[in-house]
This record gives structure tokens, sequence and C-alpha cells, in this order.
């Protein structure tokens, strides 16, 4: 339910609230007569795959999602700043007990800026991510496509990833369908710079004990113990 009023200073959303057995979701906050935003919701013991089911989206998402967050900028052009917490999380085959985040999605450059974003695993190992990426397929788009070509291209990009022996099957949240079995543990610590048209990965990959079938061959890879180192975006496997 929600109520929505019209006066000289636009419109004002308030009340509005989805309501779970033991979650909700809220939001308030005005759309000016010059479109500009100021909305605030959040969530609390939001149960994910209730909420995906609602809202017709076919994945196999499970945990409970608390979210603070704001839209601000113009009905064009918003930045959202979310700040979320999922614990007992599911996805893809992926398991882990908590993710926290702070990010900050700009649609005039389509980029996000990751302020904070650590995945808790078993045995207090952990996946962290932080810095300023761009996401080209979340073109927001309301009368009309954002053209984000010109500014896409040149966008810098700063942003490190690490893991410490996580389940090999976070592959499978990048590539559902191309491998049906995935067993192993990976450390990696990868700095993304460069541009958007041209990044520049260096990093390293330390996969340990990793095996996988291929979904529609009978193929299997591995046993694979080794390190990869990556220089310059070329991959490089000791002998």
């Amino acid at each position: 339910e929600a109520m929505l009023a019209l006066d000289k200073d636009g419109l004002k959303i308030s009340d509005f609230q989805l309501i779970q057995s033991e979650g909700s979701l809220s939001a308030e906050g005005r759309i000016a007569p010059d479109r500009s935003l100021d909305i605030n919701f959040q969530a609390t013991r939001l149960d994910l795959s209730t909420l995906i089911t609602l809202i017709a989206i076919d994945e196999d998402l499970k945990g409970i999602m608390d979210i603070e967050g704001l839209c601000s900028g113009t009905l064009q052009q918003p930045t959202i700043s979310i700040i979320a917490n999922i614990e007992e999380g599911y996805f893809r085959e992926f398991n882990f007990e908590n993710l926290e985040s702070e990010l900050i999605w700009d649609s005039m450059t389509n980029q996000i800026e990751v302020k904070k974003f650590t995945i808790a695993l078993e045995e207090q190992y952990q996946i962290t991510a932080q810095g300023n990426i761009p996401m080209r397929s979340l073109a927001f788009t309301m009368e009309e496509e954002l053209d984000l070509t010109p500014a896409y291209s040149d966008i810098p990009l700063d942003f490190q990833i690490s893991m410490e022996k996580a389940d090999l099957n976070i592959i499978k949240v990048f590539w559902q369908d191309t491998f049906s079995e995935i067993t192993g543990t990976a450390d990696l610590k990868l700095l993304l710079t460069g541009t958007a048209d041209h990044p520049v990965i260096n990093g390293t990959i330390g996969i340990y004990q990793g095996v996988a079938h291929l979904a529609d061959l009978p193929v299997q890879i591995g046993e694979i113990n080794n390190t990869i180192n990556i220089i310059n975006n070329k991959i490089i496997i000791p002998s």
C-alpha cells in the first residue's frame, strides 16, 4: 500500500509498505516539479526468495536482507545510494554467511562506487571489493535512452577484489550454464585499472584441488593446483 499526494511542491510519497510475515519494505519522499528526487527507502528482515517471486525474476536467490537507501538526482539522471546487509545468502549454488555492502550508482555515467563490499564465508574467510567500476548493462532509461557511449569509453577504472579460500562454485554466479559441477577453492587478488574501453588487469589467482565438469560436453577439467599470474592483461601459468 502507498499514499500519494500532489501539491505545489510536487508528488509526495508516504506510507509505501510491502509487508511480509517477518519483514517489510518501506519508502517515503518526494518528486519535485522539476523532477528532482528525494526518496528514502529501507527494508527490514526482507526475505529475498519471496521478493523475487513477487517481481517475477527467474533466479534462485535466498537470504534475509536489511537495507537503507536514498534515491536522489532527477527522474532522468537518478543517483542511488544503498547500505545493505544479507544474511544466510544463496545465489546460483554459491552459499555465503553474510554480505555487507555500501554502493552508490550514478546513472549519468552508469558507474558504481563500491565503498564497501564484504562477503563472509566459512571459517572467517571472506571476499572483499572496493573501488569504482562502470556498469554498462544497468543503463537507466526513462523517456529516452541515455547516450553513454562518449563518456563511457573514457571512464577511469579503479577497482580491486580479493578472495581467500573461496568456493569455486562462485564461478557459477557468472557462468551459470557452462559448468555442471565445480569443486575446489581459490585465492584471488585482482586490480582493475585503465578505462572502460581499455581495462588493464593485474593480479594473481591461486586454485587448489580445482575440478570442473562442462555442462554440454563429457569433459572434466582438473585437478588443478596452481597459481595464475596476470600482468597487464597477460596470463602467465607457471610450468
